[in-house]
């Protein structure tokens, strides 16, 4: 969809991408798209037989009247079928000035269980007293990055994270339109490495309608994490070669990106990947990555860094040959980094 959220009544432009990738649909075959209201109804059913380059476009409307909530468009090519969820809704403007700050703090940390104050207004600049509030928040990957260390990597590729949303304050403001709200969520999967908290706040006023305000903070869920730099390898290609050591640098930093100072210790694990793991990967393959009979475990140490900085060295012999992964584990905070090289013979 061109947005995410439409009115009743709204324009909707949506475009769905088709790859065929074993060529076995002909010329002209026809895509439809199923419309779906809230209740499950259906409410429209468009035909489309040419697409420019796998892109079909649907335009279609709903009327001022309709219900609000999440409808459905349903793709069906084939015996194939694809789903997305439209959120109609009527949109009111904020009445309520809302804010949830954390201090001084520009990234949450499990490690402090960030202390926030909310607080609220009238827009008309009255003290939103004793009005009922609630914060959720949804948490989601991203790349996790330190400007001192920027060629390191600090994800485990091999670790799936889906998003989860808590509910971490749900109740009433003080007399002065203020309440003190805990940011130290609890996770309830391993995640690859730093997340994003996105905040959704809602402050509901007497009569039942509510004011919102949307924002995102990085979250930390380590207090500290391993970071690994693989060599460059052939200009060309990337690849390295068999029968050489390849220094391979591993770091173990803080939540802000400072060196740990003193000894910490690191896991280091060298796996032989499948080819076909980086390509058809799932969420089965995620999780079974370490189980999985075609990800061989070739070797696993343990390793003491100083001053946050270690070299370990990769050597494959011929006549071994292939893609390898290298992962490094935190045995203090439990956060494990990975990254995958290529392998083979001179020339």
């Amino acid at each position: 969809g061109e947005r995410g959220v439409w009115r009743p009544g709204d324009s909707l432009f949506l475009t769905f991408i088709l790859e065929d990738k074993d060529k076995k649909l002909p010329d002209n075959h026809p895509v439809t798209l199923e419309l779906y209201n809230p209740k499950g109804q259906l409410y429209k059913r468009i035909n489309q037989h040419q697409g420019l380059n796998g892109f079909y476009n649907f335009t279609t409307s709903t009327a001022p009247d309709d219900p609000t909530g999440n409808w459905s468009a349903k793709v069906k090519v084939g015996g194939a079928t694809f789903q997305k969820n439209l959120k109609i809704e009527t949109v009111k403007p904020n009445r309520l000035k809302i804010k949830l700050e954390f201090g001084n703090s520009t990234v949450l940390s499990k490690d402090n269980s960030s202390q926030g104050t909310l607080s609220a207004m009238w827009m008309f600049g009255a003290t939103a007293q004793h009005l009922k509030a609630k914060v959720d928040v949804a948490l989601t990957s991203q790349t996790t990055s330190f400007s001192k260390f920027g060629d390191y990597h600090f994800d485990d590729p091999v670790t799936h994270f889906e998003a989860e949303k808590k509910t971490i304050f749900e109740s009433s403001l003080s007399e002065n339109g203020t309440a003190a709200v805990n940011a130290g969520i609890q996770l309830g999967k391993p995640a690859p490495g730093q997340l994003k908290a996105n905040f959704e706040i809602k402050v509901f006023e007497p009569g039942g309608d509510f004011s919102i305000d949307h924002f995102s903070m990085p979250y930390n869920p380590f207090t500290t994490y391993a970071g690994v730099r693989t060599p460059q390898g052939d200009r060309m290609t990337g690849m390295l070669l068999t029968d050489k050591e390849h220094p391979v640098d591993i770091v173990n930093v803080d939540d802000k990106g400072n060196l740990v100072s003193g000894s910490s210790e690191v896991q280091i694990e060298l796996y032989k990947i499948r080819w076909s793991w980086w390509w058809d990967r799932s969420e089965e393959d995620y999780s079974n990555f370490t189980q999985d009979s075609y990800n061989k475990l070739l070797s696993k140490e343990t390793m003491t860094l100083h001053n946050g900085k270690g070299k370990w060295n990769l050597r494959v012999n011929y006549p071994d040959w292939g893609r390898y992964l290298v992962r490094v584990k935190d045995l203090k905070s439990g956060h494990t980094t990975g990254e995958a090289v290529y392998v083979d013979w001179p020339g």
